[in-house]
This record gives C-alpha cells, structure tokens and sequence, in this order.
C-alpha cells in the first residue's frame, strides 16, 4: 500500500512538471519584429525603426504597442501607426513606425518592442516581444552638423565637463558676476541719470508680429539660394514660437509629435490636423532633406496665416472674445495673450 501511494504522488509531480514546461515553452500567439533601417548612423542623422506584428485575428484582438523606445541618448522625433491588414495566408498584420534621433555616438541597444494583446474568451492580456536591435552611431562632430537644433544637441551630448574645473569656473564666474554687477549699476545709475523719461515702444498683437515675421520670411532669399533646411527651420521657429505664447507652452523645447500632443485637446480636429500636416512637411525638409516644390511652400505659408488667424482671439463689443476653433481647455490663455507682446 505505501509503494501505491508512493507511485501516485511520482507520477502527479511528473504530470505537474510537464504542465509547466508545455505552458512555458508555448509560442506567442502574436508574432512581433523589429527593423531598424539604416543600422548603422551618424549623430543627428534620423533612423527609422519599425514593428510588425503579425497574428491570427480568429484567435486575438485588441492588439497594440505597448512601448516606444526614448531616451536622454535617442529621441523620439515621430510616431506613426499603421492600419492593419490581411496577409495571404489569413493572418493579419500592423506596422507600427517611429522616426528616431540618436543624439551621441557608440553602440545602442533597443529594447525588445512589446505588442499587447488579448486572447478571444479571455479577459487578461498578454505580451509578446521582438528581439532586441542594435543600432551603431559614428559621431558627428557638433560644429560639422547643419541643422542648429542637432548641432546644439550635439554638443551637449558630447562634452562632459571635468567636475574639479567646472567648479572653479563657477567660483571665477561668481567672482565675475558680482563684478560685473557692481559695474552694470554704476553704468546704469550714469546712464539713467542722463535720460529723460524715453517713450516705449507699444505692445502689439501677437498674431500681427508673427504675421509681420511670416511675410518677411517669404520675401527672404534662403529659397533663392537653395538654403531649404535654414528656410523650414526659421518657418517651424515662427509657429512653436506663436504655438507656445498662444497656448502657454514650451512648443520650442517640443518635438513635432511632443507639440502635436500638447494641442490636441486645446484646439479641434481641422487644426490639429493641420498642424500635423504642416508639421510633416517641415521635418522632412529639416532632417531628411526634402525640397518641396514653390507651389507647395506658398501652401505651407499660406496654411500657416491661416492657422495664426483661427487661433486668435477677436474683439467683440469692447471685449476679447476666444477663437471658436479653440476649444475651453485653451480659451483662457487664448484670449489673455492679446497685446501682451512688444514688438
């Protein structure tokens, strides 16, 4: 009787063993992969990384990116999700596309891209992922680079400054600055004794001054001398500039898709959608070297004007009155930043 017992208690740990290995060693309902193109790079150079995940739509929904990767080393610049479709061989398949920027150079290791997904009949959701990419970047020496935003990202990336002298430039600094102080007010108190009360100059509407900055921009000659990159770059500076007194919000410490989400609940959907549309024109030209054609830049300044003058607030029986494109969440800040900026 006890070699019975014994046998039975063998044999439903072996059962309860193989439970274990079949559960672990199942594969993932959802097939994921991820592709970065190009793999090797240059500092401030753009890279596109893709995940396509793959299953079968009989036996699971609801699938989604659960992680995009970002970093103090790799940023985010853009992401885009594509709308699912079906294979030849039943199975359904998305792509989800992310443009990044690596900011210093070395070896980088992405992690695995997670797709998130539930199986039909069940409640709990599950996770698959891809392997792991390797993205190589050779450095770009800051001064070399041709956009002023990666040149400036650049070299923040690359200098790391020895502690023992960064605190004795800020001691001799200090000792400068309370100089230079003491000096400034003398001047000042000189210079303030001999100037008689000097008219200010008068504030002035926000959307006139970035109307005023817009068409001085048009009339420029960067496009004239091929100069595209420089020429977007001053354009999208205008807009995150308007974007962030407007709306009260760090648009030029933004990335596209960054200012993008900030709008999306302050201003309704034809805007956003333009925005973005405006948005994608400009990056291309800034990073990836696209030069649109006259027609399509006078569409762009012209988008621009529009944009400035639906998001503005208007004067209405003596009072400022918010833009109807602007929804509540940014009425407020719409309509108090009128004449608050001096030309």
């Amino acid at each position: 009787m006890f070699q019975i017992h014994i046998r039975r208690i063998l044999l439903t740990g072996v059962w309860f063993m193989a439970s274990l290995v079949f559960c672990a060693t199942q594969p993932d309902k959802v097939e994921v992969h991820a592709e970065l193109r190009p793999q090797k790079a240059e500092a401030g150079d753009p890279v596109e990384y893709i995940v396509t995940a793959r299953w079968d739509a009989n036996a699971v929904s609801k699938v989604s990116l659960r992680n995009r990767p970002s970093s103090d080393t790799l940023e985010l610049l853009d992401y885009q999700a594509g709308d699912a479709r079906t294979l030849k061989d039943g199975r359904t398949e998305a792509q989800y596309t992310m443009r990044l920027l690596p900011l210093t150079d070395g070896a980088m290791i992405i992690p695995p891209a997670e797709v998130e997904y539930i199986v039909n009949g069940e409640d709990q959701s599950h996770v698959a992922q891809s392997q792991a990419a390797r993205l190589e970047v050779s450095l770009t020496p800051p001064e070399d680079a041709q956009n002023p935003d990666i040149r400036e990202r650049l070299a923040q990336a690359s200098v790391a400054p020895d502690r023992t002298v960064l605190y004795a430039i800020l001691a001799g600094g200090a000792v400068l600055a309370a100089l230079a102080g003491v000096v400034g007010w003398l001047i000042w108190r000189k210079w303030n004794s001999h100037v008689a009360d000097v008219p200010r100059e008068p504030l002035r509407p926000l959307e006139e001054i970035v109307r005023e900055q817009l068409d001085q921009l048009a009339r420029g000659d960067l496009l004239i001398q091929g100069k595209y990159k420089e020429f977007f770059l001053e354009l999208s500076r205008i807009m995150r500039f308007y974007a962030g007194q407007r709306f009260n919000i760090l648009a030029l410490d933004m990335t596209s898709y960054e200012l993008e989400e900030a709008l999306a609940d302050r201003v309704n959907q034809e805007l956003h959608d333009q925005l973005r549309e405006f948005n994608s024109d400009c990056d291309l030209a800034k990073f990836a070297k696209h030069r649109p054609k006259n027609a399509r830049v006078d569409q762009l300044l012209q988008l621009a004007h529009e944009w400035v003058r639906k998001t503005s607030p208007s004067m209405r029986d003596g009072k400022m009155t918010p833009s109807p494109y602007v929804k509540s969440a940014g009425a407020e800040a719409n309509a108090d930043v009128h004449e608050e900026v001096r030309a």
